[in-house]
């Protein structure tokens, strides 16, 4: 079908906070620029939200993609742009006939190329596909297996070093854990790199939980996130953890620890334990309880963004239950020797960089996706828009700083 859009370009000077509050903010993020896509596409969801997952970014050609995998209808469809036109594409997911279940692939990643793969827990497979649907490869995971039965797979969101090496979360999941065993398992090492050069080889990673994981903790959820430095470490970052913890790139063993907390003073509360069958407590502590979402690094500004989401408070009585949204966030900047450059904390509805932004020379890159227009539902509202990091230098404020 024909797509028709529409684009319009902003240069903006405003800032992420009020004029009459920047003296008040030592830092504070810049929107550099806006690019505005109104996509028409009647064969598209009429979703509000298109939920874009993640966001790849391709410099060589100067392409945006963002996605997702629809897996009651066994489709891939993604958000592509130069810049100057975009458009939304469906795929249909050939899956190989040995594969019984199909719907379990809820795991989706962009890989370095442009390609893309999904990944099963269930079938304990990892498919890779071209843009035009193509099954690459078919890679059967379930030696995991052997070592930790319950274990989770699911891929970084935010990097992949290259075409031939991907890396893997691996995590324990938060209902199989019993108290007598969870000390034993987060002092196993987690983790997973996957070398899809000529011959598939599979690599241990020696991720480990932090200390208070280990004395009988549970934190709801077990996800923890990384991203590569320009030494090739990697560095992790745990949700209920004020630190970073940094590993070789050749044996991937245990380097340092960095801290890189939020002036929010998070304080942690592990989750009451016999609570996990109890569905309305899992979702308060999911709902309300602090975390740090996502690590990135930026190999152009050479920076780590750290985003965080504060406490939200409960109201037992109140008859509409909160949003994630409407948490208050923070984006934590550290400079490539870990030292901490400052924090930039968020109102909720101040536009602010997102966990899957993609760092180019001009700034972070942001792929929001507005939902359909009320008018016209079949019309989809798409910006692109490019923040960096400043550090304001008319600061007169003598109260509390984010340093």
């Amino acid at each position: 079908m024909k797509k028709v859009f529409f684009i319009a370009l902003v240069f903006s000077s405003y800032f992420c906070i009020a004029d009459n509050d920047r003296e008040k903010t030592k830092y504070f993020f810049e929107q550099i620029k806006e690019l505005e896509f109104q996509v028409l596409d009647t064969n598209f969801s009429n979703d509000y939200s298109f939920t874009l997952w993640n966001s790849y970014y391709d410099s060589l050609n100067q392409k945006v993609y963002a996605g997702n995998y629809f897996q009651n209808q066994e489709i891939f469809r993604y958000f592509e742009c130069d810049f100057k036109t975009a458009e939304l594409k469906s795929i249909k997911i050939p899956y190989p006939d040995s594969l019984k279940r199909p719907d379990s692939f809820i795991q989706f990643k962009w890989l370095s190329s442009g390609n893309f793969c999904l990944i099963s827990n269930r079938n304990n497979h990892l498919l890779i596909y071209s843009l035009d649907g193509k099954l690459i490869n078919d890679i059967s995971i379930d030696f995991l297996e052997k070592e930790n039965k319950d274990c989770i797979i699911s891929p970084f969101e935010n990097y992949l070093v290259n075409e031939t090496k991907l890396y893997l979360q691996t995590s324990p999941s938060f209902y199989s854990i019993g108290d007598s065993e969870r000390k034993k398992i987060f002092n196993l090492n987690y983790g997973l790199c996957i070398n899809l050069s000529d011959k598939i080889k599979y690599t241990p990673l020696k991720i480990k939980y932090p200390t208070k994981y280990q004395n009988n903790n549970s934190y709801y959820n077990n996800n923890y996130s990384i991203t590569i430095n320009n030494l090739k470490q990697i560095v992790c970052s745990f949700r209920c953890s004020d630190s970073l913890y940094v590993y070789n790139d050749k044996n991937y063993e245990f380097k340092a620890a960095f801290y890189a907390g939020s002036d929010l003073n998070p304080h942690f509360k592990p989750f009451i334990k016999g609570n996990e069958a109890k569905r309305s407590e899992v979702e308060k502590y999911a709902l309300t309880e602090p975390y740090y979402e996502k690590i990135l690094f930026d190999p152009y500004k050479k920076m780590y963004y750290r985003f965080y989401y504060d406490r939200l408070k409960f109201d037992k009585e109140a008859i509409k239950k909160p949003l994630i949204s409407e948490k208050k966030q923070s984006v934590i900047i550290l400079d490539e020797n870990f030292n901490r450059l400052g924090e930039v904390i968020f109102g909720n509805k101040e536009m602010h960089p997102c966990s899957i932004s993609i760092p180019t020379k001009e700034g972070l890159l942001n792929v929001c996706d507005w939902g359909p227009s009320g008018t016209h539902p079949s019309r989809r509202k798409f910006t692109l828009n490019w923040m960096r990091f400043k550090e304001n230098n008319n600061f007169s404020f003598n109260g509390h700083l984010s340093k």
